[in-house]
Parts: C-alpha cells; structure tokens; sequence
C-alpha cells in the first residue's frame, strides 16, 4: 500500500512480506527503524537512542543521503518506491554511515530553523529590523489619532505643562548655575559611561543569548538596541527640526532656531527607551526593571550638571524614549 512521507509515496512492505497500511505524514525517524530492525534488542536500543535525539527528518532526506554512501546507479536509487530493499541490502557499515549522516543533516535543518526565527542570524535580525522600522512608522502615523485619547491626555497634559513651564521660567536660571568645569567634565563622563553600559548589556544580552541558545535573553537584548536606535533616530529628527541653542554655548539663550541640538536630550531618549523596554520585557523582575529605569534616570539627569541640555530638554527626551521603547517592545517582530 502507498505510504506517504513528506509528500512522497511509495510501496512498503515489513519484515514478513505483508503490506502495511497507509499513514498520513511524516512521523519520526523511528519508524524506519520498525521498517528495517531484524532484531528486537537492536531495536529496543535504536529506540531509545533516537527518542532522546528527538530528531525528525523525511524519507526523502534520508534516501538522498544514502544514495551517497550506495555508490550504485541502479534505478531504483532514483526513486524511494524499494527503499526498504536497498537498505537491507546495504552493509553494516554503510548503513550505518547512512544513518550518521542522516542525523547530521537533522541537526542541520532543525539549528537552521531555530536560528532563522531568532535574531542571532543576520537575515533574521535585518528582517527583524525592518519590520519594527514598519511598525513604527505606522505608529508615528497614528500619533495625531492617539494624542487626543483620553487616556493619553492624562499624561500629555502635565508633562507638556512642566516643560512649557521650564522653557519659559526654569531652563535658563538653572543653566547659569553650572559653573564648575571639573562638575562638567565629571558629569558628562558618566553621562557617555552609563549609557555605554546599558547598550553593552543590550549588546552582551544578544551576543550571550545567541551562544549560549537562550532565545529570551537574546531577544530582549536584540529588542533593547533596537529600540534605543529608534528613540535615537526620532530625538535627531526633533534636534534638526527644533534646532535649539546648547547650554554650554557663549551666549546661550536656548532660543529654538537658533543654530544648536539641544532639544531633545539624545541620552535621555535613548536611555529611557533601553529601560523601557527592559521593564516591558521583565514587567515581574522588580530588581531589573527598577534597576534599568535608576540606570536611565541617572544617565538622563547628569546631562544637566553636564551642561548639555536645558531641563526641558532631558524631560521630553526621557518622555519619548519611554514612549518608544514601551511601543518597540510591544510591537517587536523578535518575541
């Protein structure tokens, strides 16, 4: 009776000459080796060594590779239809051989599955990029829809309040209070210092998870840098339309047009949204979660003493990084 493996039929027989019947799809490489066992002990210790493989492959797979190790050119090696009789007619060896071969090739086709649908592979990972760049244009899209959402608004409105309130009152008195050039450099040091550390745990996250094959790890890690690139990309596209003066510049008024990148803060954004996505990922890790936003926090307020930005500016840089990484880590190709 025809029997069907991988979509390919072809007649079977077992090892009393009778007909078995017909069996819908693949099962496991096992049940060759009902096909082809002569003894029950051999077979017993075949079982139980390819249960614990948990390896799956085709019958077309498995005959290609053996076509290699037959040497022969007999008709019936073009065709699975006498499988079976060639394998009985193979030697110890040979089959043997076979079978190795056979579970290499598993192996083979089950590691290339697992890493194609994971971010350690490097068309995964631009694939996945891509897809969270069209994620995210589709959310920018629809920002003019969500401001106005109840919900949002109970947010929006104190945070656009507080910096319209430090614009106006508060960025230029507290920009001319840092005149230490020791706490300046000192601040700025650990401002680029924290950040570095949270893209390199992103970074290790992703690498580590890759090698040591713990998918999560990787993918949180992946997920982090990407949205830390996200809330970047935004806060550059702010600075250059926003076009605000430094602090630190002789003169400084923070007057928006007038020839600077002060606003957004670049840290904040892309530190809150790092943390932000951790959080998302770890919502029950309270020492990660916490730990991730203290990080941020201080990466984000040292920029001040620093004299990079006005406090307006750290507060909407921090604002949209959250904004961004809490959307990059809910909408992420790579879960």
């Amino acid at each position: 009776m025809s029997r069907r493996y991988g979509g390919i039929h072809f007649e079977v027989d077992d090892l009393e000459g009778r007909r078995l019947g017909s069996k819908r799809g693949l099962e496991s490489i096992y049940d060759l080796f009902e096909l082809v066992s002569s003894s029950s002990r051999e077979e017993h210790r075949r079982r139980c060594l390819w249960r614990r493989s948990r390896l799956l492959s085709s019958l077309f797979t498995l005959h290609s590779g053996c076509k290699i190790f037959t040497r022969k050119s007999s008709p019936s090696l073009t065709t699975p239809t006498n499988f079976t009789n060639i394998l009985f007619r193979m030697n110890l060896k040979r089959r043997a051989a076979c079978f190795i071969f056979c579970i290499l090739i598993s192996v083979f086709d089950a590691s290339a599955q697992t890493i194609s649908n994971s971010p350690c592979h490097m068309g995964s990972a631009t694939h996945d990029i891509a897809v969270d760049a069209q994620s995210l244009w589709k959310g920018i899209k629809s920002v003019p829809r969500n401001l106005i959402r109840p919900k949002n608004l109970a947010w929006e409105l104190p945070i656009g309040a507080a910096t319209g309130i430090m614009i106006a009152e508060a960025d230029r008195p507290a920009a001319d209070r840092i005149q230490s050039k020791s706490l300046q450099n000192l601040s700025a040091r650990w401002s680029n210092i924290g950040l570095g550390v949270e893209l390199g745990a992103g970074a290790l996250g992703w690498t580590g998870g890759c090698i040591t094959h713990h998918s999560k790890i990787a993918e949180a890690g992946f997920t982090a840098l990407v949205a830390a690139g996200a809330a970047g990309t935004l806060d550059l596209g702010l600075k250059l339309a926003f076009d605000r003066q430094f602090p630190y510049t002789q003169n400084s008024t923070g007057k928006f047009w007038g020839g600077g990148r002060s606003f957004p803060s670049g840290h904040s954004a892309t530190s809150f949204a790092f943390a932000s996505t951790v959080a998302h990922r770890y919502p029950h890790n309270s020492w990660m979660k916490w730990g991730a936003y203290a990080l941020a926090t201080g990466v984000s307020l040292s920029r001040y003493p620093a004299k990079k930005h006005f406090p307006s500016d750290i507060l909407v840089g921090a604002t949209l990084g959250y904004v961004t990484g809490a959307f990059v880590a809910d909408h992420s190709r790579a879960q």
